[in-house]
């Protein structure tokens, strides 16, 4: 899952594409602090919080800001330790929406662009994969203080 706040820290192919892609990424991330919010629950990998990307003040800005998303209500941030090996899903990130009337579809972002996955058996198959990746990443609270222990090092770092 990507996390790209007031201090985008993106790695992009495609640098025409990076302030639209940006912008996006902040108007859905507004969503979360409206007055009915959406709900998140994310499961990011340990390799993608210490992976340095900007440089170690950047680092601290986007953790910052994670943290911050893991105080409000509507927000569970848990992440996938190294300690926990192989996982359900080596190939990437994926989101799942899922809406009022249980409706569900999920989201690839790859390389050449996003891909909808709305076949009922795969985003199935998408929500027995996210609800394995749950099972095996940390509690919200131990992952909240392995986020502030990285975000230390990365302070250090500065």
């Amino acid at each position: 899952m990507s996390w790209a706040g007031n201090c985008p820290a993106i790695a992009s192919y495609n640098a025409v594409d990076t302030p639209r892609w940006v912008q996006a990424r902040a108007e859905r991330q507004k969503r979360l602090t409206e007055l009915n919010p959406l709900r998140l629950r994310a499961v990011i990998s340990e390799a993608a919080l210490r992976r340095e990307v900007g440089g170690s003040s950047v680092m601290t800005e986007q953790l910052d800001q994670v943290m911050r998303w893991c105080e409000l209500p509507n927000v569970i941030v848990q992440v996938l330790p190294y300690s926990a090996g192989a996982h359900a899903s080596p190939s990437g990130a994926f989101a799942l929406l899922s809406f009022d009337n249980n409706e569900a579809v999920g989201f690839l972002d790859t390389p050449l662009g996003g891909h909808t996955v709305d076949d009922p058996n795969d985003v199935e198959a998408l929500k027995y994969v996210g609800d394995e990746l749950r099972s095996t990443a940390l509690p919200a609270p131990a992952s909240l203080e392995l986020i502030r222990s990285i975000r230390e090092a990365h302070t250090a770092q500065t």
